[in-house]
């Protein structure tokens, strides 16, 4: 998947990236320690609860399973002992990852060895219907040596401010052919 939606510049991609995300993977399984940072505010503490975001911590153990599928790729993260599950797949030339009912819409991008997750938008969708919602995201993955992966994400909220952000790096990398 990655692969596709990367086309020419796959290849710009470190080697560590590009191993991690190859399509001959049927699995890939990461582990590492992360830190995950709390909303400030009560609304997006209570919009955070609702769509099940991770809880804050310093030093979280996560796990990291992606299965893929025939048009998809599942990828089951856990925070500690929080589950934290989404669907990703290609939507036009972007990558749409749906965590229940909110999808967001990602457009990849290779730069300098990382891969930048561009966002594009965000909504609440209800069988074939789409209503926008004001989100703003921010991922990347970065080369961490030869063989690990750090990883970025923060999603806040339009006039509301930050619902999750999480940051750490993957030290434990399977790949299943």
């Amino acid at each position: 998947m990655y692969a596709t939606l990367l086309g020419d510049s796959w290849r710009k991609l470190h080697p560590t990236l590009r191993r991690f995300h190859e399509a001959d993977a049927r699995s890939r399984t990461a582990s590492g320690v992360f830190r995950v940072h709390a909303p400030r505010a009560f609304v997006t503490r209570l919009i955070a609860r609702m769509a099940g975001m991770p809880p804050a911590g310093e030093a979280v153990p996560v796990a990291l399973v992606v299965t893929v599928q025939p048009d998809a790729e599942e990828w089951r993260r856990t925070f500690g002992t929080f589950p934290l599950v989404s669907v990703q797949r290609i939507d036009g030339g972007l990558v749409a990852e749906r965590f229940g009912r909110v999808e967001v819409r990602f457009r990849l991008e290779a730069v300098d060895g990382a891969l930048r997750y561009g966002f594009e938008d965000a909504s609440l969708r209800l069988g074939p219907i789409r209503m926008s919602l004001p989100l703003a995201a921010s991922a990347i993955e970065r080369p961490h040596g030869k063989s690990a992966i750090d990883v970025s994400v923060d999603v806040a909220m339009k006039g509301f401010g930050r619902l999750v952000a999480y940051e750490g790096t993957l030290t434990t990398i399977e790949i299943g052919r």
